[in-house]
């Protein structure tokens, strides 16, 4: 975790940072949309509820009008027998058929808290609704979301008010049929208007909220996937950019310390691996040499063969030199058809025997039509007294004498050819 963060804070990681912080803005833009899709969701459950109620409450309050307006102008006498048919005794039946006919749990009844039928008992919060009714007679509709045994329910109620035709079984005892007042003790005294209870309309929301949260999961679980990928497809262009970057820094890089012919070191390169030499040869006392080659009449293979043949042969020497050195050795393009080669912790004489190698490798090689091919070389030691620049000089001073002397051979400085 600490290498993570080390990493994260680190000036290249900027780009990381930028993609980390629009994952996140992503993510949280997903989330507070899920929850904002939520409570839309627990609002459009309530209101089906509502809807499905207030529709129940519009169609029970027609059937009730019309079979009661039936059995009173029936001019049937209230019984045993016909005593069902009185609303206190029908709703409840009503109600029964109706729960056990729906799908839905839908329980709907009939309350007073003058109660003729045990069946219309309120319970708490029914009861809560008949006080409500009562103290606020111009309301119509109440509603509220019940917690019962971990269940949610949604409950309706709308008052149950006296009506002119009510009054014969609700109003003055005395006048009520005989049959109702030897049969009941409560539920008169009711004026026009008064409210004798409440229509209650229960819903389990479960059977709401199984479609609803279905619902959710799949939007939820489709938002996810498609910031998921929105985020996977951004670290990807990110990921993308960045080793582009990386590989055109590192051929940048290349470009700025190698020559574009030959791929060898260039001149540049070439002075920071002799400084850096240089300095161990100063502090550790550590030898080291270069070689200096220049490759015998090539401006004459140019002129005769073409400059192509010439890049040729520039190519196929550089790769001898290149394969044929120690890997602790550097190579380099020193210039036109000059090339320099570093050996560090080595003295003249390992030089020189690698100079001498190298010549006649290159001797004995064949490029295109050229028949022969030769170079000549330069090789110089190091001294604490020389600076990098002396000791270039020398080597290039060791070359030209090896070129003067006749081409095709190895020249140490300060000392004799060895052939």
């Amino acid at each position: 975790m600490k290498k993570f963060f080390k990493w994260f804070i680190k000036p290249e990681s900027s780009v990381y940072r930028l993609y980390a912080l629009i994952a996140l803005l992503i993510f949280l833009g997903v989330s507070a949309r899920n929850i904002m899709e939520y409570r839309s969701i627990i609002k459009e459950i309530d209101h089906t509820a509502y809807s499905e109620a207030e529709l129940l409450h519009e169609y029970f309050l027609s059937i009730n009008e019309v079979y009661n307006t039936q059995y009173l102008n029936s001019g049937v006498e209230i019984n045993d027998k016909t005593i069902g048919f009185l609303p206190s005794h029908a709703a409840p039946q009503i109600s029964d058929v109706f729960v056990n006919k729906t799908s839905h749990k839908i329980i709907l009844r009939n309350v007073s808290d003058q109660v003729r039928n045990i069946k219309n008992t309120p319970t708490r919060y029914e009861r809560e609704a008949i006080t409500y009714f009562k103290q606020n007679p111009q309301k119509k509709i109440l509603t509220r979301n019940l917690n019962h045994g971990g269940k949610n329910f949604f409950f309706y109620a709308a008052p149950i008010k006296i009506e002119a035709h009510c009054l014969m079984c609700h109003g003055k005892r005395e006048d009520a049929p005989p049959y109702i007042r030897d049969r009941y003790d409560s539920g008169y005294d009711y004026k026009l208007g008064d409210v004798r209870g409440i229509l209650s309309i229960i819903m389990d929301k479960g059977s709401f909220q199984e479609d609803a949260q279905q619902q959710y999961k799949d939007r939820f679980i489709y938002s996810v996937v498609i910031a998921a990928a929105v985020v996977a497809l951004i670290f990807l262009i990110v990921w993308r950019t960045k080793r582009t970057e990386k590989d055109l820094l590192e051929k940048l890089k290349k470009m700025s310390f190698s020559d574009p012919l030959t791929s060898l070191y260039n001149r540049r390169k070439m002075i920071e691996y002799m400084t850096e030499s240089h300095y161990i040869l100063e502090r550790y006392k550590e030898p080291y040499s270069l070689i200096m080659i220049d490759i015998d009449h090539f401006k004459l293979i140019n002129d005769q063969y073409g400059h192509d043949i010439g890049d040729a042969v520039l190519k196929k020497i550089s790769s001898l030199l290149q394969k044929n050195v120690r890997h602790t050795d550097h190579v380099a393009r020193w210039g036109g058809e000059e090339f320099i080669i570093l050996c560090p912790k080595t003295n003249w004489e390992n030089a020189a025997r690698l100079a001498e190698d190298l010549r006649q490798l290159i001797e004995a090689s064949r490029v295109e039509m050229v028949e022969r091919c030769t170079a000549s070389f330069g090789v110089a030691q190091a001294s604490e007294n020389d600076s990098v620049e002396i000791l270039i000089k020398r080597a290039d001073e060791a070359l030209y004498k090896a070129k003067t002397s006749g081409r095709n051979r190895v020249y140490v400085s300060d000392l004799n050819a060895i052939r």
